[in-house]
């Protein structure tokens, strides 16, 4: 294994939560690969990161106590409470800008 990978692959400890240095990279870079919820993303940038969800269809759940089936879209819950969103971002405009339609 190269010494490149072996770094990706390092385990961070972090506020009590262990971490790959490339998970770390990938959700904290501005862009990076899990960072779906920046609050300065271009339309188009939004829409690349999100665009696939409103192209997902519906899935269904089978409840068995219940005996019947049901039909949900993806759901996405947002913390207003959310301790690392900078003071100077305005949440709600946020939430509305990444959940309206991004086709």
């Amino acid at each position: 294994m190269n010494r490149k990978k072996l770094q990706s692959e390092e385990v961070l400890q972090l506020s009590g939560s262990s971490v790959t240095r490339h998970k770390y990279h990938s959700l904290c870079a501005y862009n990076g690969e899990d960072d779906l919820f920046s609050s300065d993303f271009s339309d188009d940038q939004l829409k690349q990161k999100l665009g696939h969800m409103s192209n997902t269809p519906c899935q269904e759940v089978t409840g068995s106590s219940l005996g019947n089936s049901l039909w949900q879209k993806c759901k996405v819950i947002f913390s207003m409470g959310d301790e690392y969103i900078p003071d100077y971002v305005d949440k709600k405009a946020l939430v509305d800008r990444q959940a309206q339609k991004p086709c």
